[in-house]
């Protein structure tokens, strides 16, 4: 079986406790000839982990996206019924809310009360 790195999506980081742990501009890998740089954080599967294995950068990343989200459904609530506003919140904001924590954590999805 042969292996080929395609460098433009290959990623790589120093995992580390240590705050100054390495010059992230200044490290690369060597992979098949291809330099791979070191990044202060890596995208696996939509979540963001940076160098201390934490996923903060991703949590204030998905708030973010909520809270505009949110403000869109705000501006246009005027123009739409309760269940309108009910059906643009659980699909835009709630759906980006529920499933970020539950992704990263690999907990069961609970549904939620009636």
């Amino acid at each position: 079986m042969m292996y080929s790195a395609s460098s433009d999506k290959t990623q790589a980081v120093l995992i580390s406790r240590r705050q100054d742990a390495v010059n992230w501009d200044q490290h690369a890998i060597l992979l098949e000839g291809r330099k791979i740089h070191l990044q202060e954080s890596v995208n696996i599967l939509g979540v963001e982990f940076d160098s201390g294995l934490t996923y903060t950068s991703h949590v204030r990343k998905v708030a973010k996206d909520a809270a505009w989200k949110l403000s869109c459904i705000r501006r246009v609530a005027h123009l739409l019924d309760a269940q309108g506003v009910d059906t643009l919140y659980k699909s835009q904001v709630r759906s980006l809310m529920n499933l970020a924590p539950r992704m990263v954590l690999l907990l069961p999805v609970i549904p939620p009360p009636p």
